[in-house]
């Protein structure tokens, strides 16, 4: 969503300016991607019920990998298929 974005954005500004930097680095984002997504998404009971049985750091680190599966990082191989949805 856009507001998810913008909040992504916020924060990584927010925590650039905390490291004494007026610049985001790829390195920001992917340290704030998921406490960010996380804190915007509401899951699905399927989602939670495996977030429970894995332990929800290695659940938000497979949604980070299908979330850079639907949307690669720059620079990533653009004729890769696209991965049509997300599974939970």
């Amino acid at each position: 969503s856009v507001r998810g974005s913008l909040s992504l954005e916020r924060a990584c500004r927010a925590w650039a300016l905390l490291d004494g930097r007026d610049y985001v680095t790829p390195v920001d984002v992917e340290r704030l991607f998921l406490p960010v997504v996380m804190h915007r998404i509401v899951f699905t009971p399927s989602f939670v019920a495996t977030a429970r049985e894995i332990g929800w750091t290695e659940a938000a680190e497979r949604l980070r990998e299908q979330c850079l599966e639907l949307a690669p990082r720059p620079g990533a191989d653009l004729e890769a298929p696209v991965v049509a949805a997300v599974e939970t």
